[in-house]
């Protein structure tokens, strides 16, 4: 038993909620591992899956390459400068 709480003006409201092992819950998005939008959590595959136009065998994957930047990619294999980092000392 799944229990789901609400606070709705102040009142506190709790209802449970059975689910079984039937019940899956379906996320939508690019399930196809090569896309360029790939969503490691999408369950069902909505037709948004995104591909390179350009060969990146050759021209390499861009991105930001540093570890220690906010927007590291794992997947880039070219530094575009696209690197954030906090501004926060």
């Amino acid at each position: 038993m799944k229990q789901i709480y609400f606070v709705l003006s102040a009142v506190f409201l709790m209802f449970t909620v059975a689910v079984s092992a039937q019940d899956t819950i379906q996320v939508y998005g690019c399930t196809d591992i090569l896309a360029l939008n790939y969503d490691s959590l999408a369950t069902v595959n909505d037709g948004s899956c995104e591909y390179s136009t350009t060969d990146t065998i050759s021209t390499g994957i861009p991105g930001c390459m540093d570890v220690l930047a906010l927007n590291y990619d794992s997947l880039a294999t070219v530094s575009d400068g696209s690197c954030e980092y906090s501004t926060t000392d």
